[in-house]
């Protein structure tokens, strides 16, 4: 006997969820944009800190912000820091490729605060847990 409602939400355990994606490479950004919206997320995509700190003042706050850790014009940290501004409770994830012993130090720093990180390459179901796990912490 199928319980209703259980199939949909592992199909799409994203449903109705807001996020944002800031991401530099083009088909990285395009591939983690696919993958959110399969799993039924309502995903805005930037490419640089410029465009996501130019987004309109009475634009509804992500629920979670995804973000590179290295941008051409900034860090990650620095998009998250100008969203707490306007949201204080801002969640985020962050994603990198980067292993200097000096970025993955900071990195901890920021785990130990509560903001996720995923070294790249990366499964997506590693990805959807992190998200998943990530929103859950928003909820409560």
């Amino acid at each position: 006997e199928p319980v209703p409602g259980l199939a949909p939400a592992l199909l799409r355990p994203l449903a109705g969820r807001r996020l944002w994606l800031l991401e530099d490479d083009p088909h990285a950004r395009a591939s983690l944009l696919l993958l959110l919206q399969h799993w039924g997320a309502e995903v805005r995509a930037f490419s640089s800190l410029k465009s996501l700190c130019s987004v309109e003042a009475h634009a509804p706050p992500p629920e979670l912000l995804i973000s590179d850790l290295r941008l051409p014009d900034g860090l990650g940290f620095e998009a998250l820091g100008h969203l707490r501004q306007r949201w204080p409770r801002q969640a985020a994830l962050f994603v990198t490729g980067n292993t200097a012993p000096d970025d993955l130090a900071v990195l901890e720093k920021w785990r130990e605060a509560g903001v996720p990180v995923l070294i790249k390459p990366f499964a997506s179901a590693t990805l959807q847990a992190a998200v998943v796990a990530a929103l859950r912490s928003v909820r409560d």
